[in-house]
């Protein structure tokens, strides 16, 4: 990529209003980031009280497709940036149209449509699973029963799908019967048909670009999943190093292909049989770099704000070893879980972000913690501890 010569681009004065869509817990630690460097963020999200607009200097409400909610955004915003990709695809374009955009509206609309980014992935030579795009309930008995699925696979729609929803785990022996009553499930929509992988584990590479062309990485970062929500995190320096290196040259060349400005994750399942293969691209903050919010110098929201205010990023370096535990409404079924009691005795340090989300449900994000400790492998147990005292404390 072209490198930006320095005249070229100069970061937003100190003051300067930033647009963030998007309400979540990601757009809160993005919005803390922002004004730590000075700059005021306006937030525009469904519902005023939404993590990120109880911290945000300004608050638009209301529909994303509402045009008058999008035109006030923009002429607030001297550049605009998001925390979740299930955003209307013409409200970022409307947005694209009169601000700067960041990550492009090109990342965005590929990360969407999960066909779409399987796609670009092959076409560039992008290690990716086998995958086939099925839009009928034929099209999924053919690749199911006569073409290369035989062994298994998951069924995913092509859209909104996150932490195991819009999924369907199949056999390969299944029935047509049985395959009908999946794609009424389905409900008619788009989906890829992806093959099964002998999976060894799952990490992740986080990616920040600034608007001179450099590029910054956190990874590979470890990632345990339960009930295919992300549980622990934690950064993996047990990789083969050609491993550790493949992954990085992968996520940089994607980063590298969209003129990646601001933050985004790169998925990666590594098979028992060293294949790399990527799964998915976030285009924005990752559950699995919270973990550098506590021990990086900079976390992953602090390398996105500067991205995106204009400022050149600097090397972002591991402080203390640290796991990343995932709080669950599911701990909340009793009433408030005892944190201060799930730390007695626990030789780390617990730092507990929780993100004030007024309703607890099961499967919901609540709040994460990181456990640091003197080595990864204490930080691990302590983290594993951690959790068993947190659930002990809702069964007793």
């Amino acid at each position: 990529m072209t490198q930006i010569e320095d005249s070229a681009v100069s970061p937003l004065p100190e003051g300067s209003m930033i647009g963030l869509v998007g309400g979540g817990q990601l757009g809160m630690f993005f919005t803390q980031a922002a004004q730590r460097l000075g700059y005021r963020v306006c937030c525009f999200c469904n519902h005023a009280d939404e993590p990120a607009a109880r911290y945000a200097d300004e608050v638009i409400c209301g529909l994303f497709e509402d045009e008058a909610c999008i035109e006030s955004l923009v002429r607030q915003c001297e550049a605009v940036t998001y925390e979740f990709e299930s955003i209307p695809p013409g409200t970022l374009a409307a947005i694209d149209q009169k601000t700067a955009l960041m990550p492009s509206l090109a990342v965005v609309q590929t990360a969407q449509d999960r066909a779409l980014e399987k796609t670009f992935l092959s076409e560039n030579s992008i290690p990716t699973s086998e995958y086939a795009i099925i839009r009928s309930k034929d099209e999924l008995v053919l690749a199911m029963q006569e073409k290369q699925f035989v062994g298994g696979a998951v069924l995913k729609t092509a859209r909104d799908g996150y932490d195991g929803k819009g999924q369907w785990k199949l056999r390969g022996d299944e029935s047509t019967d049985e395959l009908e009553s999946v794609w009424a499930e389905v409900d008619d929509r788009k989906c890829t048909l992806e093959r099964l992988i002998d999976l060894d584990f799952e990490v992740s590479m986080i990616v920040a670009g600034d608007q001179y062309g450099n590029f910054e990485t956190i990874g590979p970062i470890h990632n345990q999943h339960v009930n295919h929500i992300l549980d622990t995190s934690w950064i993996d320096h047990d990789v083969d190093q050609a491993v550790a290196d493949r992954i990085r040259e992968i996520s940089i060349e994607l980063a590298k292909h969209f003129s990646l400005v601001g933050t985004f994750c790169v998925e990666f399942f590594v098979s028992k049989s060293g294949l790399i293969l990527v799964n998915e691209i976030a285009p924005r903050p990752h559950n699995s770099g919270h973990l550098t919010i506590d021990s990086f110098s900079l976390s992953q929201f602090d390398l996105q704000a500067l991205a995106v205010a204009g400022h050149k990023l600097s090397e972002s370096i591991e402080l203390e070893s640290a796991v990343m535990v995932n709080l669950l409404g599911d701990l909340w079924t009793e009433g408030d879980p005892d944190f201060e009691l799930a730390v007695e005795g626990l030789d780390s340090d617990v730092r507990l972000h929780l993100y004030g989300k007024k309703e607890a449900r099961p499967g919901r994000k609540m709040g994460h913690a990181t456990i640091i400790a003197s080595t990864q492998n204490q930080a691990i147990e302590n983290a594993k501890r951690y959790r068993d005292l947190l659930h002990q404390r809702q069964t007793t």
